[in-house]
């Protein structure tokens, strides 16, 4: 049984508002507690299925994004002993504690309510589960193949030629390609994107891997964001971190990749989801030139940077 002590631990754990958590102490009342334990139990077994269909089908919208927050926070103690079986830094345990809590504001902002909806709630199986960890600013998977079905040679220039994977008239031995290894970055909603930050982040990835995956011989550090399409170069001034961002490495666009719903939602909220462009509220310049550029029928793609493995020294030069 998933007892209410447990709970208030995870909430603890986590650093959880508790003014904001308590209203769900009488939803779990209401829970059957077999359901609620089998479930807590198949969200720390990620990427084992977790019954989403039956929970969908048992609880209306708001409930389920109560019942999917308290798998999460009962797990807290499967968390600590995931890093301390394996020997991980005690501050990067202390890193991904904060995740739920970023989350949760976030969609607070969305629904004005604690919970999470189901595409957050996999995210956070992920985090609970070590397929994703934090490294300072920056995220990162345990391990990842390159999935776009493309190959990558760098020119003498500096630039990136790009071609299908794996066709007959390609150029020998790409410098990445479709089931390489690499790593893969994620940028948490949890500040800015500082640049030397950022560097920081790859610097404790790269160690972290030579140290607990020695044999994973990577090609890449790469990321996969709607904060990589270039139109924000146009958008934004030269020294924004978004732009400093993306001349971290190389960036290309994912075709067939539309973010222009993603850009709206993490930039305003759920609740400016069909507000015509002219009407978004604008309390930056960043906004303001987004909004713009949305009035002029304007769309975002979701952008890939790849930072070859022998290119992470030049950057690390900067923070020495």
């Amino acid at each position: 049984m998933i007892s209410w002590e447990i709970i208030a631990g995870g909430v603890e754990f986590f650093h959880l508002d508790m003014e904001r958590f308590m209203p769900l102490k009488k939803f779990y009342e209401s829970v059957d507690p077999e359901l609620l334990a089998r479930c807590c139990k198949a969200a720390a077994a990620y990427p084992a299925p977790f019954p989403l269909a039956e929970v969908e089908k048992t609880f209306a919208a708001a409930d389920l994004r109560r019942f999917l927050l308290l798998c999460i926070v009962a797990n807290y103690e499967h968390l600590r002993e995931y890093y301390r079986t394996n020997g991980f830094p005690a501050g990067m345990l202390e890193e991904i504690r904060w995740d739920l809590r970023v989350w949760l504001d976030t969609l607070y902002r969305d629904y004005d309510e604690y919970g999470l909806t189901p595409r957050i709630f996999d995210w956070e199986c992920q985090c609970l589960t070590g397929v994703v960890r934090q490294f300072g600013r920056l995220q990162a998977n345990d391990l990842h193949l390159f999935f776009p079905k493309l190959s990558v040679w760098r020119q003498p220039d500096g630039k990136l030629e790009v071609k299908s994977a794996f066709m007959p008239d390609n150029p020998p031995q790409p410098d990445l390609t479709w089931g390489d290894r690499t790593i893969n970055i994620h940028i948490p909603a949890s500040g800015t994107l500082d640049r030397k930050e950022c560097i920081k982040s790859l610097r404790k990835m790269d160690e972290f891997f030579r140290e607990f995956h020695p044999d994973y011989d990577y090609k890449a550090v790469v990321c996969y964001s709607w904060l990589l399409d270039e139109t924000f170069k146009s958008l934004l001034k030269p020294e924004s971190n978004i732009v400093r961002f993306q001349q971290l490495g190389h960036v290309l666009p994912l075709a067939g990749m539309d973010q222009t719903a993603e850009v709206r939602w993490r930039i305003w909220g759920r609740k400016f989801a069909d507000t015509p462009a002219e009407e978004l509220p604008v309390t930056n310049s960043m906004k303001r030139n987004v909004a713009g550029y949305f009035a002029r029928g304007g769309k975002f793609n979701e952008g890939m940077l790849i930072i070859f493995r022998d290119e992470l020294p030049q950057l690390f030069s900067e923070i020495d």
